[in-house]
């Protein structure tokens, strides 16, 4: 019994930590290495992938794992149409991000829009 609640207050401990982590928000980590940069400013990106060799679905998966790492909390998904998908979530201390995927023609174009580098 003695050796269990050292490690119960570990657990409890380790649960605290986590939950006070807030991620800082790093562009770097919003461009997908097959995307071009087309604009660039304060609170938004602005992108652009040939549809192939990349395709819609990729471009979409790409975002799932800097939205998690974010800690980002999904308000509002659009996801019915197969050449158009739009997320917004809120992270941190009430900022949020937007980010809208759609196809045109040859080409994939990724809109993110982010709240924290406005102000």
């Amino acid at each position: 019994m003695k050796k269990l609640i050292p490690i119960a207050l570990s657990v409890v401990l380790l649960f605290a930590l986590a939950g006070c982590r807030v991620a800082s928000f790093d562009t770097a980590n919003f461009i997908p290495p097959f995307a071009t940069v087309v604009e660039q400013s304060p609170g938004h990106l602005v992108l652009e992938a040939q549809r192939r060799p990349t395709t819609f679905e990729q471009a979409v998966e790409f975002y799932e794992l800097p939205l998690h790492f974010l800690g980002a909390q999904q308000v509002e998904l659009d996801d019915t149409r197969d050449d158009f998908w739009s997320y917004t979530g809120t992270y941190g201390d009430g900022n949020t991000i937007r980010i809208i995927i759609s196809t045109t023609g040859d080409f994939i174009r990724i809109l993110v829009s982010f709240t924290d580098e406005m102000r």
